[in-house]
């Protein structure tokens, strides 16, 4: 079984390949500009995934620096109570 990726290029190439009269001209225009709108949202996918990816790195760094900087701050407050 082929994976999607494969099967958008294979539609691709059926309407990239299509002779005149065996599919509809209208058809094979609406088909190719289907598949660049999957293929280009595919690529925006792609992209937000890594952003996703970056912003969860961001967030966990910072979630450890405000517990270091929390322990920090609970010491520096016992300190100077004593």
């Amino acid at each position: 079984m082929r994976g999607w990726e494969d099967e958008i290029n294979f539609i691709k190439h059926y309407f990239e390949d299509a002779e005149e009269g065996q599919i509809d001209s209208k058809a094979k225009e609406f088909g190719l500009r289907l598949i660049e709108m999957v293929l280009h949202l595919k690529k925006e996918n792609h992209f937000l995934r890594e952003r996703v990816i970056k912003a969860n790195q961001d967030f966990e760094w910072i979630e450890k620096r405000a517990d270091e900087w929390m322990i920090k701050a609970m010491e520096n407050s016992e300190s100077k109570k004593l």
